[in-house]
């Protein structure tokens, strides 16, 4: 069901960002953070590439259910 396209896609630019927080809008069918297996869970995880894009460690500090798109720092 999720194509290469889909997990190449580029997260729209950060609503708000400083040293120490940051506010993305999470789209839809993206998980806000990894599932109980990810070395088997092909879905697309907001937290991990939010990492690879900043190059440093975050910390979410709430999640949003897959399907659903919001504000999410």
């Amino acid at each position: 069901p999720y194509t290469t396209p889909f997990w190449k896609r580029r997260l729209s630019p950060a609503i708000f960002e400083n040293d120490h927080v940051i506010i993305v809008d999470k789209p839809a069918l993206w998980l806000s953070t990894p599932g109980r297996d990810p070395k088997t869970d092909e879905r697309p995880v907001l937290g991990l590439k939010l990492q690879e894009q900043l190059q440093r460690q975050i910390f979410p500090i709430h999640r949003l259910d897959l399907e659903v798109t919001g504000i999410i720092m």
